[in-house]
């Protein structure tokens, strides 16, 4: 008697609502988390540990290796980006380099959008594609370079738009804290800017600037006690 081959079923997988959601997320964040997906979607944890190995079975999203003992880091791919075409946004991965810094920029808009439940944000990746998009000409070529922004910006339910900086790092040349301060006297559309540096030697100094530049509308700030940060970011490091 031969015997019947033997046909593997795999699951009929649909892509949702909520899933074209976080990959959008992943998209403009460039890379999250597998606990700030969980946080931000889903009731339990297993079950967004779930949902986001389907969408990595599926091909939307891929781990990121990281050198510490964190949550996984998934990104998106070339897939991703078709199926959320509308944002415009290529897939991309932060470098090692900034890793830390743009994942702390992720919990601190996360802890600032759960102070006002009907607030938006721009992320820095969304700010790059507009400026490169108002300087392309008719034919589509860059007609100039992209100029210097913000780690993003938070829009307010009542309309206010906020800058917003994330500081960890000390700046080689401290002229580089007047200049980058000094950007934002020009910067009328911000009424606000916030400034996160766990740093108080770093947060002195950007008061004393601002000050200097007659900035009163910018707010220096310790990082949110409350992150999820990635090991090594401590939200007020002590003097």
């Amino acid at each position: 008697m031969c015997s019947q081959p033997n046909h593997r079923r795999f699951p009929q997988w649909r892509l949702t609502e909520r899933d074209l959601a976080i990959i959008g997320e992943v998209l403009r964040w460039q890379q999250l988390t597998t606990r700030q997906i969980a946080r931000w979607f889903f009731d339990s944890p297993r079950t967004a540990t779930n949902r986001i190995a389907v969408l990595q079975a599926l091909g939307y999203l891929r781990t990121i290796d990281i050198p510490w003992r964190a949550p996984a880091l998934v990104t998106a791919t070339p897939k991703a980006a078709r199926a959320r075409a509308d944002l415009r946004l290529s897939p991309r991965r932060s470098e090692p380099g900034r890793l830390l810094h743009d994942q702390t920029v992720v919990e601190v808009a996360a802890w600032l959008m759960e102070q006002d439940l009907r607030a938006g944000w721009i992320t820095e990746r969304e700010l790059l594609r507009d400026q490169l998009e108002q300087a392309r000409d008719s034919l589509g070529r860059l007609t100039q370079g992209p100029s210097r922004r913000p780690d993003g910006v938070l829009l307010r339910s009542g309309g206010q738009a906020e800058a917003v900086e994330v500081e960890l790092s000390p700046k080689r040349d401290r002229t580089e804290y007047d200049r980058k301060l000094g950007w934002y006297a020009s910067q009328l559309h911000c009424t606000r800017v916030l400034w996160f540096a766990p740093s108080p030697a770093r947060r002195d100094r950007l008061t004393r600037v601002a000050k200097t530049l007659h900035l009163s509308h910018i707010t220096i700030a310790p990082l949110p006690a409350s992150g999820d940060y990635l090991p090594g970011i401590t939200p007020d490091r002590t003097r």
